[in-house]
């Protein structure tokens, strides 16, 4: 027991045994620490990955009505889009190359390719001297590859950003739980988004060495061999620029989410840590960086917090059906490694007194027996580390991400409940508004289909259908329909089933309690971080599949068109 002086600001214990004193003092420092901590801001981190390790590259921000496939697939109500393409080095010629499906419109500008070798040999330079500062004795770093290390489950899986199209998936008993294609299907090296970097359209045509009388054959044969090569002479312990690009991903991702993960463990509610495949796009692209090729360590500390560009992230995989039963045969169709849910989402506005704020809320409905699970309020983003994969047709998000529960067996919330109706056969779902205390604005219809990876790796694939609201005529009473003009579309998400596990103690967290999970738990020990590099290596793996699968199904788009 004890009492509140305000005047003097101090907590004083009459009584009780020491161990509850103990931690009444705990929690109310710990109190004291988060009402003084500052709020987090939602925190973009673009970062950028090519599958050839060994190709010098640049940075090309492409607006997407002019991009071959991206203008087709995006539904995305922004004309202030971007996305970022790679420029390749070109051996013969030492300029970079955009892809050739960009039109010549886009080439505005050309970049100084001496100011690339300049930074990527001081990059090099600074790396040693930080790696010199911090005493590290070892001559390989902690991430010194997203891939390989003997104690990880995958470490006979060929590296994703070595994967050649010529080649077909490795054939192991790790990826058993993480089948490939099926085999009758055709190689996607026919269909690559972006042509070989010999075909590609050079930056500063004006300067490039007339190469027209030049047999195909050689060119293709010279490009075939490591592009850049001539640029180790006489440095044969220079980093690949792949190497450089894992380490400065490394860093940047350990940097935005230890931080954040320390202040999530005393978000009381709803924490999730997770990869999600869709698109990393920018907007607010300015003249000044439009036209012009950035190196990869511009993008977040000059492009974005310089400049002003604002990353994005698209979660929705796909809107295609028949897309997306591709990506499932990725995951495994087996019925053995599946589960199925499905329930309604509904938002509305709501409150708990007449005078009271309208307040977001989220309400979760079973379909087969009717009962409302939780109610949560919206989610409250932490970061969002995006990676763009160049060349490739998916990107995907590492999210870290909170919300509050709130209770559900009150009111408006009871009364709400009591009035809804489902009918399994369609998927309708009729309900009423409390007046003056909650307002439906829009129901989801979701269907969860969970796929077990490699352990500990759960994927989880949701096909979304925003219901269409209709009045019933002399009633009160709305019904949500389901039906063929309702917009759908699809996410595939990818978490750790033990974090999932450690995160469950947020929702019972009490008044000034911490959760017991630490960094360590969730990302790996440092310096190694293997949860972490687990969890980018099943995303770049995933996503060299889906592309496969992606560039079938645009292949098949466009015979169809052409016999129209």
């Amino acid at each position: 027991m004890g009492e509140i002086i305000e005047e003097k600001k101090k907590v004083v214990f009459n009584k009780g045994r020491e161990r509850d004193v103990e931690e009444a003092i705990k929690r109310l420092a710990q109190l004291q620490e988060n009402f003084l901590q500052p709020k987090f801001n939602h925190l973009h981190v673009p970062l950028v990955h090519y599958p050839n390790q060994y190709t010098l590259f640049k940075l090309y921000f492409c607006h997407i009505l002019k991009h071959p496939y991206f203008s087709k697939t995006m539904k995305l109500d922004i004309k202030d889009f971007y996305v970022l393409v790679p420029a390749t080095l070109d051996p013969l010629t030492q300029k970079y190359l955009l892809p050739q499906e960009l039109p010549e419109s886009t080439l505005l500008r050309s970049y100084d390719d001496n100011q690339f070798n300049r930074q990527w040999q001081e990059n090099n330079e600074n790396n040693r001297e930080e790696k010199s500062t911090k005493g590290k004795a070892k001559a390989v770093s902690p991430n010194d590859d997203f891939y390989d290390s003997s104690s990880r489950n995958w470490g006979s899986i060929s590296r994703p950003e070595e994967t050649k199209w010529s080649q077909n998936a490795p054939n192991t008993k790790s990826m058993d739980a993480f089948p490939a294609l099926s085999a009758n299907r055709r190689s996607s090296n026919s269909g690559r988004p972006y042509p070989p970097e010999n075909q590609r359209r050079p930056i500063n045509e004006g300067s490039l060495i007339d190469l027209d009388d030049e047999p195909p054959v050689i060119k293709r044969a010279i490009r075939q061999q490591n592009p850049n090569k001539n640029n180790y002479s006489g440095a044969e312990n220079r980093p690949t620029i792949g190497k450089m690009v894992r380490d400065y991903n490394f860093a940047k991702m350990i940097d935005a989410l230890s931080e954040r993960l320390e202040y999530a463990r005393v978000c009381k509610g709803e924490v999730r840590f997770f990869g999600s495949l869709g698109k990393a796009y920018f907007t607010k692209v300015n003249e000044v960086v439009n036209g012009k090729l950035w190196d990869y360590t511009e993008l977040k500390d000059i492009i974005v917090s310089g400049h002003g560009v604002n990353p994005r992230f698209n979660e929705i995989a796909t809107y295609d059906s028949n897309l997306i039963s591709g990506f499932i045969d990725v995951l495994g169709s087996t019925p053995i490694n599946k589960s199925k849910s499905a329930y309604y989402e509904i938002k509305a506005k709501a409150r708990n007194a007449p005078q009271g704020p309208m307040s977001e809320v989220f309400m979760y409905v079973n379909m087969g027996f009717v009962s409302l699970e939780k109610v949560m309020l919206n989610w409250e983003p932490l970061v969002n580390i995006d990676w763009t994969i160049l060349d490739r047709k998916v990107d995907f998000s590492a999210v870290l991400t909170s919300r509050r529960a709130i209770r559900h067996d009150v009111k408006p919330f009871s009364t709400f409940i009591k009035k809804i109706s489902v009918s399994p056969n369609n998927r309708s779902i009729s309900f009423e508004d409390v007046k003056d205390f909650l307002e439906v604005k829009s129901i989801n219809f979701k269907q969860v289909t969970k796929f077990k990876l490699h352990y500990p790796f759960i994927a989880e694939v949701s096909r979304i259908e925003r219901l269409e609201i209709t009045d019933q005529p002399n009633s009160i009473k709305k019904i949500g329909k389901s039906g063929p003009k309702n917009r759908v579309h699809y996410t595939i998400e990818v978490y750790n089933d033990n974090h999932r596990e450690a995160f469950k103690q947020n929702m019972s967290l009490g008044s000034g309690e911490i959760a017991k999970w630490t960094v360590d738990n969730i990302l790996g020990e440092s310096p190694h971080r293997n949860n972490l590099v687990e969890l980018v290596k099943t995303m770049l793996l995933l996503v060299e599949r889906c592309h496969k699968v992606a560039e079938l199904r645009s292949q098949q788009i466009v015979a169809e068109t052409s016999e129209m």
